[in-house]
């Protein structure tokens, strides 16, 4: 299925703000790693979104 330039914006913020989140909570935390969190983020936008119909 391909996604429309609506669609991939949309999902494209999405996962700007899942990034977002997840900075905030490793920052909160004290501890952590952004390099496997920000690099999923895409992914799992698109399964979650997209796929998955949630």
């Amino acid at each position: 299925m391909a996604l429309t330039k609506q669609e991939w914006v949309a999902l494209e913020n999405k996962a700007a703000d899942l990034r977002s989140l997840c900075a905030d909570t490793i920052f909160w935390a004290g501890s952590g790693h952004l390099g496997g969190s920000f690099s999923s983020a895409d992914l799992l936008t698109i399964l979650y979104y997209k796929y998955m119909n949630f």
